[in-house]
């Protein structure tokens, strides 16, 4: 079941990788080599390419969407733009952090020569990919070049000569009556193309590099999981010590069982949750894009990646950091060099682990809840506890009583009280006074666990050491 599981979770990293890959990546190729000149080239010869182009006459425009659910707010606007160099006009859209510039130059084409006159009518450069319109887009584009307030003025004032010089005196004047009147003369060009500023292909410059992004990390992770489920593979053998290790190094690879078991165990729970975590990003996102009523096109290209790669992001930061915990080697270790801190002479050191090496089994406790694990050893001297990650010596000689409670906590978090409960024992040594703090303190989350350890201490010591009251 697991390894089917992990199998199947393989493969989505892979289809993810293929999806995002097919659908962002010959964006993303174009985007990195960079939009070409539009020069003296038709429209139609540069059709499905990345140009860059200089929109110098705006004539018309008509709002091409609106922001959901604020109906007054516009998200994007058309603007037909004269070109006078090939004679012909293109359509250009552009987004509201953008349009300022097109309406400042076609509201001064269409005010009156003066008004021009030493003000900024400089091209608006804009960048994306050419693409032919279809019949439906091209007609509605044609009316609103026809009803633009410029052509309606030229209509109004032609044959009028001191209007005309007005409004038409200068160059950019004269440009506009040779303009309507090749609409006049030829009527409106059959075929239309619209250049979207910043976008390729229809995607926001923003949604490629998301779907690059996703795809790439997708495919990462395909990779690491097809390493992780060969060398899972692989035997695993116990580490053979040279026959000139001492007994601390013993009796810590003795430890390697159920480290390697509590290793496991961590890293199955944590690939539910990563599985968990992709899943509910991936949801919550596709949610949030519906509910502020974005497009199918828009969710599938923007909010779908994005929860693929934060989820993918925030499982990968998770697994780099619990590398450590999840690790037997590093895990022993760990073991080794808290016992080293907890017991500084060498000596000791020896008389500890050959006291534990003789303990059987039946001297071993275990506590383990989803959260944690408690184990430990009861020599006859030493006691060896491994708790939270450390690992704590107790020479049970120097106990002179020891105290259990039951601990009850209430924490507030906003407006939720949480509630702990936890089962102590406590360790006291044999010249410590009644009001002095505990030498040690070891806390279960079960009552049976604790239970288990003070049955192993009264059978190891006995009487010898007493019990206080809490």
């Amino acid at each position: 079941m697991k390894k089917g599981l992990d199998i199947l979770v393989t493969l989505c990293a892979l289809a993810a990788a293929v999806f995002f890959g097919l659908m962002a990546g010959p964006q993303f190729l174009k985007l990195q080599a960079g939009p070409k000149a539009l020069e003296a080239q038709r429209f139609g010869e540069l059709e499905g390419q990345y140009v860059s182009y200089e929109a110098a006459y705006p004539v018309a425009s008509q709002v091409e969407e609106y922001y959901s659910g604020d109906p007054d707010r516009v998200r994007e606007t058309g603007y037909v733009v004269y070109d006078d160099v090939r004679r012909e006009f293109v359509y250009v859209v552009v987004s509201d952090r953008d349009d300022n510039d097109f309406d400042s130059i076609m509201h001064k084409l269409d005010a009156v020569s003066e008004m021009r006159e030493g003000r900024n009518m400089e091209p608006v450069s804009v960048k994306g990919t050419l693409r032919a319109m279809d019949k439906a887009e091209a007609e509605q584009v044609a009316r609103v070049l026809q009803e633009s307030k410029i052509v309606d003025r030229y209509d109004d004032y032609e044959g009028q000569e001191e209007y005309f010089s007005t409004y038409y005196g200068d160059e950019y004047g004269k440009l506009m009556v040779r303009m309507c009147q090749e609409l006049a003369e030829n009527g409106v060009q059959a075929e239309w193309y619209v250049l979207e500023n910043k976008k390729i292909d229809g995607m926001a410059l923003h949604e490629i590099w998301i779907g690059f992004l996703a795809a790439a990390l997708s495919f990462l992770i395909f990779i690491g999981r097809m390493v992780m489920m060969f060398r899972g593979g692989e035997k695993k053998t116990e580490k053979k010590l040279p026959e000139s290790a001492d007994k601390m190094a013993r009796f810590i690879e003795a430890q390697r069982g159920w480290v390697t078991e509590w290793c496991e165990y961590g890293r199955n729970k944590a690939r539910r949750q990563s599985y968990l975590t992709v899943a509910g990003c991936v949801a919550a996102l596709v949610v949030i894009g519906f509910l502020a009523k974005g497009s199918p096109q828009q969710v599938l290209t923007l909010h779908f990646p994005l929860g693929v790669l934060f989820g993918e992001g925030v499982v990968l930061l998770f697994w780099l950091t619990m590398g450590g915990r999840s690790n037997p080697d590093k895990i022993l270790k760990s073991i080794g060099k808290s016992l080293n801190k907890e017991l500084p002479s060498s000596g000791e050191r020896e008389r500890f682990a050959e006291d534990l090496l003789e303990a059987g089994a039946e001297w071993n406790f275990q506590e383990r809840t989803k959260e944690s694990m408690i184990r430990g050893t009861l020599g006859s001297r030493y006691w060896f506890i491994f708790l939270g990650g450390t690992a704590a010596a107790v020479d049970s000689d120097r106990i002179g009583e020891m105290e259990t409670e039951h601990v009850t906590e209430q924490v507030r978090s906003g407006k939720v009280r949480l509630r702990y409960e936890y089962y102590v024992a406590r360790f006291f040594d044999r010249d410590s006074t009644a009001k002095k703090a505990c030498s040690r303190e070891l806390s279960f989350r079960t009552e049976d666990g604790r239970g288990d350890f003070m049955i192993l201490v009264r059978r190891r010591k006995g009487e010898e050491i007493k019990m206080r009251n809490a």
